[in-house]
């Protein structure tokens, strides 16, 4: 039931899959492919067993010359196949159909005069000996084919034991790229949280220089303006010590002609007295 599980599931049409099924039955044609060579073993175990075996009765029955004429290249498939398994069942089938052909052609060539006891005779002793030469060729190529199974069957078993370590390597791998990536995600979030505050503090920064730079430019407008008020100062200032200069120059000349005039009064009152007192002398004489 198992074998006929994995037939259904393995064999699609070959027009649309041929590169996902690379192995064909000999028996059915290109219309059943399969996935892997245990498939095409079960599918012929559980399909084509008693077909086999009528074949080989069959090829047991043919004569000797007959045999003798196709067998040898039917070797040499079957020996050049042992290297490429996959042409062994297409090769397989054309020279199992030319074979048939060919010995329902030498059935028709059997003379006509054999009759009875002869024709027994004849045909029992060639199938005797028929037999006897070629079931050890077959036998022989049937190993060889049984062993090219079982080499692929170890080799397929092998890789399936491989893949549970595989698997627990890759799992391995999967974590740590999981932790590097959920190690990365954060650094990035951290990146991320430091650039919004950067960004705000750069703002910030931004808006303080153009308010710094708007008080500068006040500050230097109040500055020039007060350097203005500073210049008209010094100049009402020099004016105004240009004036006490000439006030004082005035002054000074003013007491000096007020001083030269006392001066004067003094003197022409010291005359005076001098005069008078002169005057009364001489009226007291």
């Amino acid at each position: 039931m198992f074998g006929r599980k994995l037939l259904r599931s393995d064999q699609e049409p070959t027009e649309h899959c041929h590169a996902n099924l690379p192995y064909r039955c000999p028996r059915c044609g290109e219309h059943m492919r399969f996935r892997s060579l245990s498939s095409l073993r079960a599918h012929l175990e559980f399909s084509h067993s008693y077909e086999t075996v009528v074949q080989c009765n069959t090829f047991s029955s043919v004569p000797q010359s007959s045999l003798k004429s196709s067998f040898p290249e039917k070797c040499l498939h079957m020996s050049s196949t042992t290297k490429h398994p996959h042409s062994f069942s297409n090769r397989n089938l054309h020279s199992n159909y030319a074979h048939c052909k060919n010995t329902k052609d030498r059935k028709s060539e059997i003379p006509q005069e054999w009759t009875g006891t002869e024709t027994r005779c004849h045909l029992v002793s060639n199938l005797y000996s028929e037999n006897i030469n070629f079931i050890a060729p077959y036998e022989n190529c049937m190993e060889e084919r049984l062993q090219i199974v079982q080499a692929l069957d170890a080799l397929t078993e092998k890789r399936i034991d491989q893949l549970p370590h595989c698997l627990q390597k890759m799992a391995a791998q999967i974590a740590v790229i999981k932790a590097e990536s959920a190690q990365l995600a954060q650094e990035k979030q951290m990146i991320q949280e430091r650039e919004r505050v950067l960004s705000t503090q750069v703002n910030l920064a931004i808006e303080m220089i153009i308010i710094l730079k708007q008080k500068l430019a006040k500050t230097e407008q109040e500055l020039h303006a007060r350097e203005q008020e500073a210049a008209d100062i010094n100049q009402f200032l020099q004016a105004a010590v240009q004036k006490e200069a000439r006030g004082k120059v005035k002054v000074q000349r003013f007491i000096e002609g007020l001083l030269h005039r006392i001066a004067v009064a003094e003197k022409q009152l010291q005359e005076y007295h001098e005069q008078q007192g002169k005057f009364l002398t001489k009226s007291f004489c």
